[in-house]
């Protein structure tokens, strides 16, 4: 039976990976895309694909999102948010205030406005999950990019520790550059989370054994 899935990340590589592969079962997806604009109706780019604008700078913008996908499709079975990996930004002292007030825009507005949109519409349904990804991430990752990770994961790890009720949760780090057999890996376990596997980050690596179940991060 076809689902309804919400990705949003969709522009990085991993995040076209995981759209290809949820079009390729039959789900219905809504990939919202980065946009300057304040709101847009959805346009249906190929069959069971939504693209919706999404200025991260706005909370209207994140609820017209989540809206839009309700209103075409019902509310999402499965949502991945992924973590903009490798954003190649220069390093902290070089960037100017438009720089930073940009990045504030797009890597803390954005998160929290769609995850706290997303989430509160999630639990309306008896049964769906939410996944937090952070991709492979380069070594040259400047400062600002290793604290905007950091935020990205801290975040989703207290959420995730919360256990919301009736909602599934779980996080995915990745260790591979292979976009492909990560993809693979994340949707093999969305598909039907393990019960230990709730709430909790799991690893993907680049030597994975596929007949073991993922391995758990540690948390501090």
């Amino acid at each position: 039976m076809s689902e309804v899935v919400l990705i949003a990340g969709s522009e990085t590589l991993l995040g076209r990976k995981i759209v290809e592969k949820e079009l390729a079962r039959g789900n219905r997806v809504a990939a919202p895309v980065n946009s300057s604009k304040e709101s847009g109706s959805g346009e249906s780019s190929r069959e069971n694909l939504l693209v919706v604008p999404w200025n991260r700078s706005s909370l209207f913008s994140a609820k017209t999102v989540i809206q839009e996908t309700v209103r075409l499709w019902g509310i999402p079975d499965r949502a991945y948010i992924i973590d903009n990996s490798n954003r190649e930004t220069a390093p902290f002292t070089d960037l100017s205030l438009a720089d930073l007030d940009d990045t504030v825009d797009r890597e803390i507005k954005g998160f929290l406005y769609l995850t706290n949109q997303l989430i509160n519409t999630l639990k309306k349904k008896n049964s769906s999950s939410l996944f937090f990804i952070r991709p492979h991430h380069s070594k040259s990752e400047s400062g600002m990019d290793r604290g905007m990770g950091e935020f990205f994961r801290e975040l989703a790890d207290g959420i995730m520790r919360e256990r919301l009720e009736r909602l599934q949760t779980a996080g995915f780090i990745s260790s591979t550059a292979n976009a492909e057999s990560c993809a693979e890996s994340i949707l093999e376990y969305a598909s039907d989370l393990p019960e230990k596997a709730r709430g909790e980050w799991l690893k993907i690596s680049e030597k994975r054994n596929l007949f073991l179940p993922l391995p758990l991060e540690k948390r501090n």
